[in-house]
Protein backbone atom coordinates (compact mmCIF):
# COMPACT_ATOMS: atom_id res chain seq x y z
CA UNK A 1 0.00 0.00 0.00
CA UNK A 2 2.67 2.36 0.90
CA UNK A 3 4.40 1.87 -2.66
CA UNK A 4 1.24 2.54 -4.19
CA UNK A 5 1.01 6.07 -2.32
CA UNK A 6 4.73 7.01 -3.35
CA UNK A 7 3.46 5.40 -6.71
CA UNK A 8 0.36 8.21 -6.82
CA UNK A 9 2.83 10.60 -5.31
CA UNK A 10 5.05 10.28 -8.24
CA UNK A 11 3.10 10.55 -10.83
CA UNK A 12 1.23 13.89 -9.45
CA UNK A 13 4.54 15.56 -9.15
CA UNK A 14 5.55 14.27 -12.63
CA UNK A 15 2.21 15.31 -14.29
CA UNK A 16 2.24 18.78 -12.09
CA UNK A 17 5.74 19.25 -13.57
CA UNK A 18 4.69 18.39 -17.56
CA UNK A 19 1.18 20.86 -16.55
CA UNK A 20 4.44 23.73 -15.52
CA UNK A 21 6.60 22.81 -18.60
CA UNK A 22 3.65 22.85 -21.05
CA UNK A 23 2.80 26.46 -19.28
CA UNK A 24 6.45 27.97 -19.75
CA UNK A 25 5.73 26.97 -23.19
CA UNK A 26 2.67 28.86 -23.98
CA UNK A 27 4.34 31.83 -22.33
CA UNK A 28 6.97 31.89 -25.22
CA UNK A 29 7.07 34.03 -27.71
CA UNK A 30 6.53 31.80 -31.25
CA UNK A 31 8.53 32.89 -33.87
CA UNK A 32 8.94 31.05 -37.45
CA UNK A 33 12.16 30.79 -39.05
CA UNK A 34 12.10 34.03 -41.57
CA UNK A 35 11.15 35.73 -38.50
CA UNK A 36 14.26 34.75 -36.72
CA UNK A 37 16.59 34.96 -39.71
CA UNK A 38 15.30 38.73 -40.24
CA UNK A 39 15.64 39.51 -36.53
CA UNK A 40 19.26 37.83 -35.81
CA UNK A 41 20.23 40.16 -39.07
CA UNK A 42 18.87 43.50 -37.83
CA UNK A 43 19.95 42.60 -34.12
CA UNK A 44 23.15 40.23 -34.01
CA UNK A 45 25.59 41.95 -32.51
CA UNK A 46 28.29 40.59 -34.98
CA UNK A 47 26.35 41.44 -38.06
CA UNK A 48 26.24 45.28 -36.43
CA UNK A 49 30.24 45.08 -36.50
CA UNK A 50 30.52 44.05 -39.71
CA UNK A 51 28.58 47.07 -40.47
CA UNK A 52 30.16 49.11 -38.90
CA UNK A 53 33.69 47.77 -40.37
CA UNK A 54 32.39 48.67 -43.45
CA UNK A 55 31.35 52.04 -42.67
CA UNK A 56 34.93 52.70 -41.29
CA UNK A 57 36.35 51.56 -44.86
CA UNK A 58 34.04 54.12 -46.30
CA UNK A 59 35.57 56.79 -44.84
CA UNK A 60 39.23 55.55 -45.15
CA UNK A 61 38.33 55.02 -48.80
CA UNK A 62 38.52 59.50 -48.82
CA UNK A 63 42.08 59.31 -47.62
CA UNK A 64 43.94 57.99 -50.55
CA UNK A 65 45.29 61.70 -51.38
CA UNK A 66 47.33 62.41 -48.27
CA UNK A 67 49.45 65.18 -48.76
CA UNK A 68 52.95 64.90 -47.01
CA UNK A 69 53.02 67.91 -44.57
CA UNK A 70 54.05 71.77 -45.63
CA UNK A 71 57.43 72.86 -44.19
CA UNK A 72 57.26 76.39 -42.90
CA UNK A 73 60.53 78.07 -43.31
CA UNK A 74 61.85 80.81 -40.78
CA UNK A 75 65.56 81.96 -40.94
CA UNK A 76 66.83 85.15 -39.51
CA UNK A 77 70.62 86.46 -39.21
CA UNK A 78 73.42 88.10 -41.50
CA UNK A 79 72.79 85.85 -44.67
CA UNK A 80 73.45 88.31 -46.66
CA UNK A 81 75.96 90.73 -45.31
CA UNK A 82 76.49 92.65 -41.75
CA UNK A 83 73.26 93.44 -41.44
CA UNK A 84 70.96 91.21 -40.16
CA UNK A 85 67.96 89.90 -42.71
CA UNK A 86 64.90 87.85 -42.67
CA UNK A 87 63.51 84.96 -44.35
CA UNK A 88 60.30 82.98 -44.26
CA UNK A 89 59.45 80.20 -46.81
CA UNK A 90 56.66 77.70 -47.64
CA UNK A 91 57.64 74.11 -49.23
CA UNK A 92 55.25 71.34 -50.33
CA UNK A 93 55.87 68.12 -51.76
CA UNK A 94 53.70 65.78 -53.79
CA UNK A 95 54.11 62.52 -55.06
CA UNK A 96 52.93 62.08 -58.46
CA UNK A 97 49.17 61.20 -59.11
CA UNK A 98 50.00 57.61 -59.92
CA UNK A 99 50.97 57.24 -56.62
CA UNK A 100 47.44 58.28 -55.14
CA UNK A 101 45.71 56.49 -58.31
CA UNK A 102 47.76 53.01 -56.85
CA UNK A 103 46.95 54.26 -53.50
CA UNK A 104 42.89 54.74 -53.70
CA UNK A 105 42.55 51.37 -55.86
CA UNK A 106 44.10 49.65 -53.06
CA UNK A 107 41.39 51.46 -50.58
CA UNK A 108 39.01 50.73 -52.89
CA UNK A 109 39.50 47.48 -52.91
CA UNK A 110 39.53 46.96 -48.87
CA UNK A 111 35.93 48.98 -49.30
CA UNK A 112 34.56 46.16 -51.31
CA UNK A 113 36.43 43.31 -48.98
CA UNK A 114 34.28 45.17 -46.36
CA UNK A 115 31.52 44.84 -47.71
CA UNK A 116 31.87 41.69 -48.99
CA UNK A 117 32.23 40.46 -45.43
CA UNK A 118 28.71 41.87 -44.29
CA UNK A 119 27.47 39.55 -46.75
CA UNK A 120 29.40 36.42 -45.88
CA UNK A 121 28.14 37.06 -42.45
CA UNK A 122 24.82 37.77 -43.29
CA UNK A 123 24.79 34.46 -44.73
CA UNK A 124 26.70 32.65 -41.55
CA UNK A 125 24.42 34.09 -39.58
CA UNK A 126 21.61 32.58 -41.77
CA UNK A 127 23.21 29.17 -41.51
CA UNK A 128 23.57 29.43 -37.68
CA UNK A 129 20.05 30.37 -37.08
CA UNK A 130 18.62 27.78 -39.63
CA UNK A 131 20.94 24.80 -37.92
CA UNK A 132 19.68 26.14 -34.34
CA UNK A 133 15.91 26.12 -35.07
CA UNK A 134 15.78 23.11 -36.89
CA UNK A 135 17.14 21.30 -34.03
CA UNK A 136 15.20 22.72 -31.90
CA UNK A 137 11.87 21.43 -33.71
CA UNK A 138 13.02 17.99 -33.74
CA UNK A 139 14.31 18.25 -30.41
CA UNK A 140 10.74 19.14 -29.79
CA UNK A 141 9.31 16.15 -31.42
CA UNK A 142 11.57 13.38 -29.83
CA UNK A 143 10.15 14.87 -26.37
CA UNK A 144 6.90 14.13 -27.32
CA UNK A 145 7.96 10.56 -28.27
CA UNK A 146 9.00 10.31 -24.89
CA UNK A 147 6.05 12.34 -23.17
CA UNK A 148 3.98 9.48 -25.39
CA UNK A 149 6.23 6.16 -24.20
CA UNK A 150 6.50 8.13 -20.22
CA UNK A 151 2.45 7.49 -20.17
CA UNK A 152 1.90 4.40 -21.43
CA UNK A 153 4.88 3.04 -18.93
CA UNK A 154 3.42 4.83 -16.17
CA UNK A 155 -0.15 3.44 -17.23
CA UNK A 156 1.47 -0.25 -17.47
CA UNK A 157 3.30 0.51 -14.14
CA UNK A 158 -0.37 1.11 -12.75
CA UNK A 159 -1.76 -2.26 -14.24
CA UNK A 160 1.54 -4.33 -12.84
CA UNK A 161 1.29 -2.73 -9.17
CA UNK A 162 -2.26 -3.63 -9.71
CA UNK A 163 -1.58 -7.59 -10.72
CA UNK A 164 1.09 -7.65 -8.50
CA UNK A 165 -1.46 -6.59 -5.47
CA UNK A 166 -3.28 -9.39 -6.83
CA UNK A 167 -1.15 -11.78 -6.95
CA UNK A 168 -1.29 -12.49 -11.27
CA UNK A 169 2.74 -11.21 -11.35
CA UNK A 170 5.80 -11.43 -10.21
CA UNK A 171 7.85 -8.45 -8.57
CA UNK A 172 10.52 -8.63 -11.78
CA UNK A 173 7.42 -7.10 -13.96
CA UNK A 174 6.88 -4.32 -12.02
CA UNK A 175 10.57 -3.51 -11.46
CA UNK A 176 11.83 -3.57 -15.35
CA UNK A 177 8.28 -1.33 -15.68
CA UNK A 178 10.38 1.29 -13.34
CA UNK A 179 13.30 1.02 -14.55
CA UNK A 180 11.87 1.58 -17.97
CA UNK A 181 9.68 4.43 -17.33
CA UNK A 182 13.18 5.94 -14.74
CA UNK A 183 15.24 5.84 -18.08
CA UNK A 184 12.49 7.74 -20.06
CA UNK A 185 13.00 9.90 -17.28
CA UNK A 186 16.24 10.63 -17.34
CA UNK A 187 16.01 10.56 -21.69
CA UNK A 188 13.27 13.26 -21.20
CA UNK A 189 15.07 15.22 -18.85
CA UNK A 190 18.22 15.36 -21.02
CA UNK A 191 16.08 16.36 -24.64
CA UNK A 192 14.34 19.34 -22.14
CA UNK A 193 17.80 20.45 -21.39
CA UNK A 194 19.09 20.51 -24.66
CA UNK A 195 16.49 22.60 -25.83
CA UNK A 196 16.54 24.85 -23.32
CA UNK A 197 20.54 25.22 -24.41
CA UNK A 198 19.36 25.78 -27.92
CA UNK A 199 16.88 28.21 -27.10
CA UNK A 200 19.76 30.19 -25.48
CA UNK A 201 21.86 29.75 -28.71
CA UNK A 202 19.07 31.44 -30.53
CA UNK A 203 18.24 33.76 -28.46
CA UNK A 204 22.30 35.02 -28.40
CA UNK A 205 21.57 34.44 -32.55
CA UNK A 206 19.14 37.10 -32.36
CA UNK A 207 20.48 38.82 -29.74
CA UNK A 208 17.13 38.92 -28.12
CA UNK A 209 16.27 38.37 -24.12
CA UNK A 210 12.63 37.43 -25.16
CA UNK A 211 11.24 33.74 -24.82
CA UNK A 212 10.99 32.35 -27.88
CA UNK A 213 9.88 28.82 -29.23
CA UNK A 214 10.31 28.23 -32.91
CA UNK A 215 7.25 26.80 -34.74
CA UNK A 216 6.86 25.36 -38.48
CA UNK A 217 4.31 23.70 -40.10
CA UNK A 218 6.94 20.96 -41.46
CA UNK A 219 9.91 19.72 -39.96
CA UNK A 220 11.53 20.17 -43.44
CA UNK A 221 13.26 22.73 -44.34
CA UNK A 222 11.32 24.34 -47.51
CA UNK A 223 13.84 23.45 -50.78
CA UNK A 224 13.80 22.75 -53.85
CA UNK A 225 17.30 21.23 -55.35
CA UNK A 226 18.19 22.68 -59.01
CA UNK A 227 21.55 20.90 -60.42
CA UNK A 228 23.91 23.72 -60.89
CA UNK A 229 27.40 22.95 -60.33
CA UNK A 230 28.37 26.69 -60.63
CA UNK A 231 26.23 28.48 -58.28
CA UNK A 232 28.62 28.67 -55.47
CA UNK A 233 31.07 31.14 -58.17
CA UNK A 234 29.54 34.33 -56.37
CA UNK A 235 29.68 32.93 -53.32
CA UNK A 236 31.20 35.77 -50.54
CA UNK A 237 33.86 33.58 -49.18
CA UNK A 238 35.17 33.44 -52.88
CA UNK A 239 34.45 37.10 -53.59
CA UNK A 240 36.46 37.96 -50.31
CA UNK A 241 39.71 35.59 -51.85
CA UNK A 242 39.12 37.29 -55.31
CA UNK A 243 39.25 40.65 -53.24
CA UNK A 244 42.76 39.38 -51.89
CA UNK A 245 44.12 39.02 -55.47
CA UNK A 246 43.46 42.16 -57.02
CA UNK A 247 44.70 43.79 -53.50
CA UNK A 248 47.38 41.99 -53.62
CA UNK A 249 48.16 43.04 -57.23
CA UNK A 250 47.35 46.76 -56.41
CA UNK A 251 49.84 46.35 -53.28
CA UNK A 252 52.00 45.74 -56.01
CA UNK A 253 51.27 48.30 -58.43
CA UNK A 254 51.82 51.02 -55.69
CA UNK A 255 55.14 49.89 -54.27
CA UNK A 256 56.35 50.46 -57.60
CA UNK A 257 55.24 53.75 -58.03
CA UNK A 258 57.16 54.70 -54.72
CA UNK A 259 59.84 54.04 -57.06
CA UNK A 260 58.88 57.58 -58.87
CA UNK A 261 60.23 60.79 -58.29
CA UNK A 262 58.50 63.21 -55.79
CA UNK A 263 58.25 67.32 -56.82
CA UNK A 264 58.25 69.67 -54.21
CA UNK A 265 57.17 73.51 -54.39
CA UNK A 266 58.52 76.33 -51.92
CA UNK A 267 58.01 80.06 -52.02
CA UNK A 268 60.42 82.01 -49.77
CA UNK A 269 60.35 85.84 -49.20
CA UNK A 270 63.18 87.61 -47.31
CA UNK A 271 65.03 90.88 -46.87
CA UNK A 272 68.20 92.00 -48.48
CA UNK A 273 69.60 95.15 -46.20
CA UNK A 274 72.06 97.47 -47.65
CA UNK A 275 73.43 98.05 -50.97
CA UNK A 276 71.79 95.70 -53.80
CA UNK A 277 73.10 95.09 -57.09
CA UNK A 278 71.77 98.18 -58.67
CA UNK A 279 73.45 100.64 -56.15
CA UNK A 280 70.56 101.21 -54.29
CA UNK A 281 70.31 100.65 -50.61
CA UNK A 282 67.35 98.89 -48.91
CA UNK A 283 65.65 98.57 -45.94
CA UNK A 284 64.27 95.46 -44.27
CA UNK A 285 61.03 96.68 -45.13
CA UNK A 286 61.76 95.97 -48.55
CA UNK A 287 60.48 92.67 -49.47
CA UNK A 288 62.24 89.89 -52.28
CA UNK A 289 60.21 87.21 -53.30
CA UNK A 290 61.71 83.93 -55.15
CA UNK A 291 60.22 80.38 -56.02
CA UNK A 292 61.56 76.76 -55.83
CA UNK A 293 60.66 73.69 -57.69
CA UNK A 294 62.52 70.32 -56.57
CA UNK A 295 62.74 66.50 -57.67
CA UNK A 296 63.19 63.93 -55.05
CA UNK A 297 64.79 61.18 -56.80
CA UNK A 298 65.25 57.48 -55.26
CA UNK A 299 68.83 56.78 -55.53
CA UNK A 300 68.28 54.09 -52.73
CA UNK A 301 66.34 52.25 -53.98
CA UNK A 302 67.45 48.64 -53.32
CA UNK A 303 65.21 48.03 -50.10
CA UNK A 304 62.08 48.93 -52.50
CA UNK A 305 62.79 46.54 -55.25
CA UNK A 306 62.52 43.83 -52.50
CA UNK A 307 59.47 45.55 -50.91
CA UNK A 308 58.48 44.87 -55.15
CA UNK A 309 59.54 41.22 -54.92
CA UNK A 310 57.68 40.57 -51.80
CA UNK A 311 54.88 42.12 -52.69
CA UNK A 312 54.64 39.49 -55.80
CA UNK A 313 54.78 36.81 -53.81
CA UNK A 314 52.10 37.63 -51.59
CA UNK A 315 50.10 37.85 -55.35
CA UNK A 316 51.18 34.16 -56.06
CA UNK A 317 49.74 33.08 -52.28
CA UNK A 318 46.30 35.07 -52.91
CA UNK A 319 45.91 33.35 -56.58
CA UNK A 320 46.75 29.56 -54.94
CA UNK A 321 44.06 30.60 -52.25
CA UNK A 322 41.87 31.28 -54.32
CA UNK A 323 42.00 28.04 -56.52
CA UNK A 324 42.15 26.37 -53.31
CA UNK A 325 39.21 27.58 -52.06
CA UNK A 326 37.52 27.48 -55.31
CA UNK A 327 38.56 23.64 -55.25
CA UNK A 328 37.16 22.76 -51.90
CA UNK A 329 33.96 24.58 -52.24
CA UNK A 330 33.39 22.63 -55.50
CA UNK A 331 33.96 19.13 -53.48
CA UNK A 332 31.88 20.26 -50.57
CA UNK A 333 28.98 20.95 -53.38
CA UNK A 334 29.20 17.58 -54.98
CA UNK A 335 29.48 15.65 -51.53
CA UNK A 336 26.48 17.86 -50.06
CA UNK A 337 24.32 16.97 -53.31
CA UNK A 338 25.22 13.66 -52.69
CA UNK A 339 24.30 13.82 -49.02
CA UNK A 340 20.88 15.47 -50.21
CA UNK A 341 19.69 12.68 -52.50
CA UNK A 342 20.60 9.99 -49.82
CA UNK A 343 18.80 11.56 -46.96
CA UNK A 344 15.83 11.95 -49.63
CA UNK A 345 15.05 8.49 -50.29
CA UNK A 346 15.67 7.84 -46.73
CA UNK A 347 13.22 10.28 -46.10
CA UNK A 348 10.88 9.17 -48.24
CA UNK A 349 10.94 5.52 -47.25
CA UNK A 350 10.10 6.34 -43.88
CA UNK A 351 7.01 8.50 -44.27
CA UNK A 352 5.83 6.33 -47.02
CA UNK A 353 6.55 2.97 -45.02
CA UNK A 354 8.56 2.90 -41.92
CA UNK A 355 6.54 5.23 -39.85
CA UNK A 356 3.12 3.48 -40.80
CA UNK A 357 4.86 0.22 -39.84
CA UNK A 358 5.56 2.14 -36.50
CA UNK A 359 2.24 3.01 -36.07
CA UNK A 360 0.93 -0.60 -36.41
CA UNK A 361 3.42 -1.80 -34.09
CA UNK A 362 2.60 0.21 -31.47
CA UNK A 363 -1.10 -0.51 -32.00
CA UNK A 364 -0.96 -4.07 -32.24
CA UNK A 365 1.57 -4.26 -29.54
CA UNK A 366 -0.89 -2.29 -27.53
CA UNK A 367 -3.85 -4.91 -28.20
CA UNK A 368 -2.17 -7.69 -27.96
CA UNK A 369 -0.33 -7.35 -24.62
CA UNK A 370 -4.37 -6.15 -23.24
CA UNK A 371 -5.59 -9.09 -24.69
CA UNK A 372 -2.69 -11.27 -23.16
CA UNK A 373 -1.77 -12.58 -26.10
CA UNK A 374 2.00 -11.68 -25.50
CA UNK A 375 4.11 -10.92 -22.03
CA UNK A 376 5.60 -7.89 -20.61
CA UNK A 377 8.93 -8.28 -22.35
CA UNK A 378 7.50 -8.77 -26.28
CA UNK A 379 5.36 -5.39 -25.34
CA UNK A 380 8.57 -3.50 -24.46
CA UNK A 381 10.60 -4.87 -27.25
CA UNK A 382 7.77 -3.60 -29.61
CA UNK A 383 7.40 -0.44 -28.11
CA UNK A 384 10.92 0.82 -28.08
CA UNK A 385 10.94 -0.51 -31.81
CA UNK A 386 7.98 1.84 -32.78
CA UNK A 387 10.37 4.80 -30.55
CA UNK A 388 13.67 3.82 -32.53
CA UNK A 389 11.70 3.71 -35.93
CA UNK A 390 9.81 7.68 -35.23
CA UNK A 391 13.64 8.88 -33.78
CA UNK A 392 15.32 7.58 -36.48
CA UNK A 393 13.19 9.15 -39.09
CA UNK A 394 13.86 12.04 -36.64
CA UNK A 395 17.75 11.77 -36.82
CA UNK A 396 17.49 11.25 -40.87
CA UNK A 397 15.28 14.71 -41.29
CA UNK A 398 18.26 16.62 -39.05
CA UNK A 399 20.47 14.87 -41.62
CA UNK A 400 18.26 15.83 -44.59
CA UNK A 401 18.11 19.55 -43.21
CA UNK A 402 21.67 19.76 -42.64
CA UNK A 403 22.10 18.99 -46.38
CA UNK A 404 19.92 21.60 -47.24
CA UNK A 405 20.92 24.04 -45.21
CA UNK A 406 24.89 23.44 -46.35
CA UNK A 407 23.35 24.25 -50.21
CA UNK A 408 21.79 27.38 -49.27
CA UNK A 409 25.00 28.09 -47.63
CA UNK A 410 27.27 27.09 -51.22
CA UNK A 411 24.44 29.38 -52.88
CA UNK A 412 24.50 32.06 -50.79
CA UNK A 413 20.68 32.03 -49.30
Amino acid sequence: MKKLINLKYQNIIGFLLLMMYSQFCVAQKKITLKQAIDEALKNNLSMKNERLKMMYQQKVSKTYATIPLTNVITEAGQMNSIYHDTKFGIVQAFSLPMVYNQQRKILNEELMTASTGVAMKEIELSKNVKQVFSVILLWKEKEKILIKADSMYAEFLRKCTLRLSAGESNVLEKVSAESMQSSIHLQLKGIQQEIEVALLKLQLLMNTTDEIMPVSDDLKLNFIFTNDSISFQNHPSLQLFQHQKVLAKSQTNFEKAKLLPEISFGYFNTSIKGNGADNSFYTSSTRFNSFQIGIGVPIFFKAQQYRIKSSFIQQQIADNNFQNHFDEMKNEWKAYELQYSNNLQMVSYYEKSALTNAKLIESTAQQQFANGEINYLEWTMLINQSMAIQNNYLDIIKSLNESIINIQYLNSK
